[in-house]
This record gives C-alpha cells, sequence and structure tokens, in this order.
C-alpha cells in the first residue's frame, strides 16, 4: 500500500525521488527526536539500563568539553576479529579520550590488555544511550556507520 520512511524529504530527496517513486510515502522521521525528556532519551532501547547507563554518563562529566570521540557502529554491523582489533589499537594510537560501544560478538576481537592500557577510554558493552552520549558537551566527534 506504501512506504513509511523514518527520514524527511529535505534530508534525503534523491532516494525520496528516486527509490520510492510512485509509492504513497509518509515520512516521518526521524523517530529518534520524539522524546525529548532526559528520561525517555535514557531508556531507548532497553528500559532496565537507566542505572547502568549513568555510569556511562558520570565518565562523560569527567570528561574535558569537546574532548571524546564517540564510536559507535550499531546494531547490525558486524566486524571480524581482525577489524575490532584494527579499530582498538587506531584508538589506542590516537590518544584521545574515547567512548566505544562494543556489541557482544565483537568483544572477542578486543586486543589482549586494551583496556588497560587505554586508560582515557571506555569500552562500552552492550546498549548505551546514545541520544544522551550524543548531546552531551564532552564529545567531540563520532564514528559510526551512517545509518539512522
Amino acid at each position: 500500500y506504501g512506504v513509511v520512511v523514518n527520514s524527511f524529504l529535505e534530508l534525503e530527496p534523491g532516494y525520496a525521488t528516486g527509490v520510492v517513486e510512485g509509492l504513497k510515502t509518509w515520512y516521518i522521521g526521524p523517530v529518534s527526536l520524539w522524546n525529548r525528556e532526559a528520561t525517555d532519551k535514557a531508556a531507548r532501547g532497553e528500559e532496565a539500563a537507566l542505572e547502568r547507563n549513568q555510569r556511562c554518563l558520570d565518565w562523560l562529566e569527567a570528561q574535558a568539553p569537546g574532548s571524546v570521540l564517540y564510536v559507535c557502529f550499531g546494531s547490525l554491523s558486524r566486524f571480524t576479529r581482525a577489524q575490532v582489533r584494527e579499530i582498538a589499537l587506531g584508538l589506542e594510537a590516537a590518544g584521545h579520550p574515547f567512548l566505544w560501544v562494543v556489541r557482544e560478538p565483537d568483544q572477542e576481537g578486543l586486543p589482549e590488555g586494551f583496556e588497560e592500557r587505554t586508560s582515557r577510554g571506555l569500552v562500552w558493552r552492550g546498549w548505551a544511550p546514545q541520544v544522551l552520549i550524543l548531546g552531551h558537551e564532552a564529545v567531540g566527534g563520532f564514528v559510526t556507520h551512517c545509518g539512522w
């Protein structure tokens, strides 16, 4: 009957006029901007994680404004052990504070002793409060898979 798109026409005009041409289309996004309260943002994805997420936010509070590189490739990205290792070694060599969200399957690729050697960084396992992280003043850069 039609297509619901988590975007808006002005952001992706090429997609809007090419891929969905001829279909009834509703642009409703980005949906991630719907809830604006901090508790709503923190609870996205995993309601029981509010207390756990506070640890992440406390770590960010201890960092200088604009100093943290946030690294998150989303829940659909898949990496080989070698790729995870290279990302880790790159973050280590960069010498900047980082917050890296690492999915369960990718944790095996972390180099031995990586977390101990990189005390200026935080490896976050599992779901992270991404909206709150991205809105935090300590975050100065974002490495992502470029999806919603």
